[in-house]
């Protein structure tokens, strides 16, 4: 009658062995998919900029970070896209100036932010007060 119990125990603990491979691996399954289903972060450049304003003209200087690529950035002012107004250059650098054609010394702009479209997400990157 022994060998009946021995059995027993022998079954169990293989089931119990297998149960405990079933839900680990299970856990793992999910983790990994959890893992690979997200998202790749965006790479968003980093710049600053320099508002140069005299009486008659206003120009944005990029004084440093990374260049940025035409069709990837925006130059709002007041919260209007005028990146065409800056002469929307293929590449922006460090060291140069874009100047403003739409400046008007009677109503100057307030606000001046630079906007990264690449990616398909739009993030600011530099605002600038004027």
């Amino acid at each position: 009658m022994t060998t009946g119990r021995a059995d027993e125990n022998g079954v169990s603990g293989t089931l119990g062995s297998v149960f405990l491979i079933i839900v680990v691996v299970a856990g793992m399954a999910v983790l990994m998919v959890a893992v690979i289903s997200q998202p790749h972060p965006q790479n968003v450049p980093a710049m600053t900029a320099e508002v140069i304003q005299t009486s008659d003209s206003l120009s944005l200087r990029h004084d440093g970070g990374d260049t940025l690529n035409r069709g990837d950035f925006k130059i709002l002012v007041d919260g209007q896209d005028k990146t065409a107004a800056f002469g929307d250059p293929a590449k922006w650098s460090i060291g140069q100036t874009l100047s403003y054609t739409g400046y008007n010394a009677q109503n100057p702009p307030k606000t001046i932010e630079i906007v990264y479209t690449g990616g398909g997400a739009s993030q600011v990157i530099e605002q600038l007060w004027v």
